[in-house]
């Protein structure tokens, strides 16, 4: 277990360090490009779960009304 545990540590560092190093390594291009997606996700994300709040509105307001005319 404690074998394992040192694998997946050195696993975890051995990504991280990769990590850095690409980091190291990007263009400005790359960043901007890198950085702008990161921007887009987060938008995205955003925009979905707004959309789902209004669907979600839309839906009960559409029952409000049906309840109203069949009343």
């Amino acid at each position: 277990e404690e074998e394992r545990n040192t694998r997946l540590d050195s696993e975890a560092i051995s990504r991280r360090t990769r990590r850095q190093l690409a980091l190291l390594q990007e263009t400005e291009e790359q960043r901007n490009i890198r950085l702008n997606n990161e921007s887009f996700t987060v938008a995205n994300r955003r925009l979905t779960r707004d959309l789902m709040v209004n669907h979600t509105m839309f839906h009960k307001i559409k029952e409000k009304a049906y309840n109203l005319f069949i009343l």
